[in-house]
């Protein structure tokens, strides 16, 4: 096999991993949000409570852009990745 098409495949395996990685991380952030707003509702009747809600959800709300582009990135990746090793595989 040549080093190019091995390269796109591995470029491809990394990509699925990192879809995958993004993935369990929005779940992650999924049930921490869910987590806190358990956590904020009884908080939420007096003003100090709700204060501290709002940190807490911004706490875990800060990461959803990170993992937003993570998983973007591993879609091009395994899209890159993927059509490189196809058209290496005409080629040879």
């Amino acid at each position: 096999m040549k080093p190019k098409f091995i390269s796109a495949i591995v470029v491809m395996i990394i990509g699925i991993a990192i879809i995958f990685y993004a993935i369990h991380s929005m779940n992650r952030i999924s049930s921490a949000k869910g987590a806190v707003n358990l956590i904020s509702k009884p908080l939420s009747i007096n003003p100090y409570g709700e204060k501290a809600g709002g940190v807490l959800e911004k706490q875990v709300s800060q990461y959803d852009t990170p993992v937003r582009l993570l998983l973007i990135g591993g879609i091009l990746l395994a899209i890159i990745g993927g059509g490189a090793a196809f058209y290496l595989r005409k080629k040879h």
